[in-house]
């Protein structure tokens, strides 16, 4: 339980106009995440038509979820109906100063109607900490006559610093609000709901020597697939902390060794969703990454022969790639069974290497036939709030996936980032 209110508290990133909780932040804090009214805020994102439709008809996540969380408090011998009522409360998530690679962290509530009966609650929910050799001792604070509870990992380390967050970063009233002063990344940023949307912002600082930003061209120069589309001029020196979003487009280790000398890259991809009378979703896809790299083919043949990776050169400006899959069988007495191999193609058009599970000829046919991105119906809307970024993009169109649930309408998201100046650069996000 405690690890999802985290990734919640996390994703979503937290707080809004000035706040007590605040008053017991530390001011020195590596990282602060703050959430106004637990309950409202949550009740203001179901008003988000993705939200929403996900959390209620037609997929009914929020019923599915509740009946978990419900039972997982009657085990732990805490009335939910009363316990879900308690977080008519703000809530503030911190990562004090570290020492030795020991990074201590408090959680604060406030205010607390009935303190003594949600801080023994939250006790029993934040038991589970302790498989992690984390122990988190409590404290009741009163401000200005309102009860507030603190949860400290090093509470003799909290008893020395000064509190009380600077709040004049805090410039919403509405949603979540975090600031991360790390020595390799400080950026201050918002989410919050506004007239149907998610609507995020955040300003940091970058490694000019890693962002291209002549490489992003404008929405009307991009052709659309249908689901997914991403551009960035942006490329991290190191890229793996990013390999599993690669995954989902292409075999990361095909592209490692082109990643580490491109500019620039861009995802391009289509769902094809059908759902079935057995209510299953029939999911095909069709999707390239496209790197712009100096590389050539036959410079890339001996990281494939240095992974084991099978592969056939059909040209010389492509190959064919084989990559096995893991044997699974369906019960441990039944013997493995062996998975056709996955077929990526690999093919290089003037300055930019392009990956994809579909031919070359079939990709440029359906990028030939494909609408711009900016006649896109729900990036017209999205793009109309959020600026289309020179640095990085990233759009989202699952209205395709709600349609077969019957529910018409856009659904889906814009992520921009804007390098505004040297070293600098502003992000903004907005959910339909």
């Amino acid at each position: 339980m405690k690890k999802l209110l985290l990734l919640f508290t996390m994703i979503l990133s937290i707080s809004i106009a000035y706040s007590s909780v605040l008053k017991l932040v530390p001011e020195d804090s590596k990282a602060v995440f703050v959430m106004k009214n637990v309950s409202a805020t949550y009740d203001q994102m179901k008003t988000v038509p993705t939200i929403g439709k996900f959390l209620g008809e037609p997929f009914s996540a929020e019923i599915t979820f509740s009946s978990y969380i419900e039972m997982y408090l009657n085990t732990l011998d805490i009335k939910p109906d009363a316990f879900f009522k308690s977080l008519n409360t703000d809530m503030a998530f911190f990562i004090q100063e570290p020492k030795d690679s020991y990074y201590p962290f408090g959680i604060v509530f406030g205010p607390v109607d009935k303190v003594q009966d949600f801080t023994k609650a939250m006790e029993k929910i934040l038991e589970i900490t302790k498989e992690s050799n984390i122990s988190l001792k409590s404290y009741n604070k009163k401000i200005d006559g309102k009860d507030y509870v603190i949860f400290i990992q090093d509470d003799k380390a909290y008893a020395t610093l000064k509190t009380g967050l600077d709040t004049s970063l805090v410039k919403i009233s509405n949603g979540f609000f975090f600031n991360v002063n790390a020595s390799d990344l400080k950026t201050t940023g918002s989410v919050y709901i506004k007239d149907g949307f998610l609507v995020g912002t955040a300003s940091g600082k970058i490694n000019e020597k890693e962002i291209s930003p002549a490489y992003v061209k404008k929405p009307q120069d991009y052709k659309f697939l249908g689901t997914v589309f991403g551009v960035s001029g942006f490329v991290p020196k190191d890229f793996k902390v990013f390999g599993d979003i690669v995954n989902i487009i292409v075999d990361y280790s095909i592209i490692e060794k082109v990643l580490m000398s491109s500019s620039g890259f861009e995802l391009n991809g289509n769902l094809d969703i059908n759902l079935k009378n057995t209510g299953m979703l029939d999911i095909k896809s069709i999707n390239y990454a496209k790197i712009n790299s100096k590389s050539s083919i036959d410079q890339l043949l001996p990281v494939f022969k240095d992974n084991n990776i099978k592969y056939e050169k059909t040209s010389s400006n492509a190959v064919k790639i084989f990559i096995s899959q893991q044997n699974q069988s369906s019960s441990s007495s039944q013997p493995k069974q062996a998975l056709p191999e996955q077929i990526f193609y690999l093919w290089k058009d003037g300055d930019n290497f392009f990956v994809s599970q579909t031919t070359a000829n079939d990709i440029n046919t359906m990028l030939k036939t494909s609408k711009n991105l900016s006649d896109n119906a729900l990036f017209k809307i999205l793009n109309s709030k959020v600026p289309f970024g020179n640095l990085a993009n990233l759009f989202l169109d699952i209205s395709k996936l709600f349609e077969q649930y019957g529910e018409k309408g856009e659904f889906g998201l814009l992520f921009s980032v804007n390098h505004t100046s040297s070293g600098n650069i502003k992000a903004d996000f907005i959910l339909k």
